[in-house]
């Protein structure tokens, strides 16, 4: 599974491959002093005829972050 970080100012945002075209946006956050990963949302790429490649989300996630999380995935060659 491919993976990468990326801190923000009060998170660390980790992004991971699935297996079917889709990518995981979660983070972890302390609660109790035990370590829990929580789950943004899920992003992946849909072609659109005007823009070419953009990235969508079902979720609560920023236009502008899923954007932004979806140029470094092409960068990467996720």
């Amino acid at each position: 599974m491919d993976e990468f970080s990326i801190r923000f100012l009060h998170h660390t945002v980790t992004v991971s491959s699935a297996d079917n075209g889709q990518y995981i946006v979660s983070y972890d956050e302390t609660v109790n002093d035990v370590v829990v990963p929580l789950v943004l949302g899920v992003i992946y790429p849909k072609e659109d005829i005007e823009l070419g490649i953009r990235w969508i989300t079902d979720d609560d996630l920023s236009d502008e972050l899923v954007q932004l999380l979806g140029e470094m995935i092409r960068d990467r060659g996720m």
